[in-house]
């Protein structure tokens, strides 16, 4: 089989995910501590369960021959991923790893899929938590501004305000004040919001 051959292949069960093993630098830290952000504490065990974390089906070996760079980002590499995001049972140990070491492919792949899916809860809570180990505070609240502003009603934009009071807590503020200046479409969006601001800012 030649090279370009091999490349093009997903990786098998048997070969392992290439996961960068450098944490995040003092830098990171110093901005994490300043946008109050809790500390995710991470034993031998479970950093030895990243290690040794393969793909178990052909979904999540599409995802990682891309994180690998073996794919460009395409619609079948999203549409797996996002089968992988929803799945009842994730992989997490090897999902852990790209997220905790900041993986610019999986930025990437996070932020394509908001591009296309900008209310997707489930998106904006994986790029919060990529968020917890490699800050992007002003992204992440430009994302939740805009789901919403998309948001069907007031109990789904009280989940998205809480989720991102969870995953940004010194940028909660910001957020509401934008969304209170911003045109909802909704009326009830509208008077929580008028609520929430007159309650927090």
């Amino acid at each position: 089989m030649s090279e370009d051959s091999r490349k093009d292949r997903p990786p098998t069960e048997d070969q392992a995910p290439s996961v960068p093993p450098a944490g995040p630098s003092p830098d990171v830290e110093r901005v994490r501590e300043q946008l109050d952000l809790y500390w995710l504490d991470f034993d031998a065990e479970d950093l030895a369960n990243e290690a040794e974390a393969r793909p178990e089906n052909d979904t999540q070996a599409i995802v990682v021959a891309y994180l690998g760079d073996q794919f460009k980002l395409t619609d079948l590499v999203l549409d797996a991923f996002l089968h992988e995001l929803r799945a009842p049972e994730p992989n997490d140990a090897l999902w852990r790893g790209y997220f905790r070491t900041g993986h610019p492919r999986l930025k990437a792949l996070l932020l394509e899929g908001l591009r296309r899916h900008p209310d997707d809860a489930d998106l904006l809570a994986d790029l919060g938590y990529f968020h917890h180990f490699h800050p992007l505070p002003a992204e992440l609240e430009a994302h939740y501004h805009r789901a919403c502003l998309r948001a069907a009603g007031p109990t789904a934009l009280q989940r998205l305000l809480d989720d991102f009071a969870e995953a940004c807590p010194s940028r909660q503020a910001s957020l509401l004040q934008g969304l209170h200046q911003a045109p909802l479409d909704n009326p009830d969006c509208r008077a929580l919001i008028a609520r929430l601001a007159i309650d927090r800012l």
